[in-house]
């Protein structure tokens, strides 16, 4: 009987571990954006927690196959974010975690060199990490957005953001970012620049 158990619980763990999405009852519904075979930066909104960080591992399969490039996701050094890491490490997606702990706009910048790199923005967000990355790095920019009907979590609240998240559609939407470049070549301050940007971000209009 206890082998049996444990043989259940193990089942459980693997299908969580493989499968998060179907677990939570999701649809990811992904872009099939054409990228030429250069490092990319994203910046994607964070309205839905969990599932924005699903959405763009699987997203990352996309670029992958199109630039033979990886993807490092900027996130925060918390530990359900390692554990999310180790989550993708044993489902060998092509995508690694860099954390948001010291040098991070530097260490965005070597990553740039050869991989793309997304990164997640809270609407109200006040860093200023991208105007640095923008002031070196050249290549392509994109604004992810994910949007849903779902409830967009608030406050990191982890419960009410999983009952609100579950069973829901997400769809996942480019905008042209490098009018952002143009900003901060004009020599934008650093927080208008963000203001701007989210502003754009989290808008539906597209940027040209």
């Amino acid at each position: 009987m206890k082998t049996y158990i444990v043989s259940i619980v193990l089942i459980v763990i693997v299908i969580i571990i493989r499968f998060p999405t179907l677990c939570l009852q999701t649809k990811i519904i992904l872009s099939n954006i054409k990228l030429n075979q250069t490092p990319h930066f994203f910046i994607c909104t964070h309205k839905y927690e969990h599932i924005d960080l699903y959405s763009m591992i699987q997203q990352s399969q996309i670029w992958k196959k199109q630039t033979q490039l990886s993807t490092f996701l900027v996130v925060a050094d918390y530990p359900h974010n390692h554990m999310l890491s180790m989550q993708t490490k044993l489902c060998t997606t092509a995508v690694n975690f860099l954390y948001t702990t010291k040098n991070t706009v530097a260490k965005m910048l070597t990553k740039l060199q050869h991989c793309h790199v997304c990164i997640f923005i809270y609407e109200h967000s006040k860093s200023t990490g991208i105007y640095y990355v923008l002031k070196k790095f050249t290549g392509p920019v994109t604004l992810v957005d994910i949007s849903s009907n779902a409830k967009p979590c608030e406050d990191h609240a982890a419960f009410p953001c999983l009952y609100n998240t579950c069973g829901k559609e997400y769809h996942v939407s480019y905008k042209n970012g490098n009018i952002l470049k143009k900003w901060v070549k004009e020599s934008m301050n650093s927080h208008d620049f963000i203001s701007n940007m989210k502003e754009l971000l989290y808008s539906s209009e597209n940027v040209k």
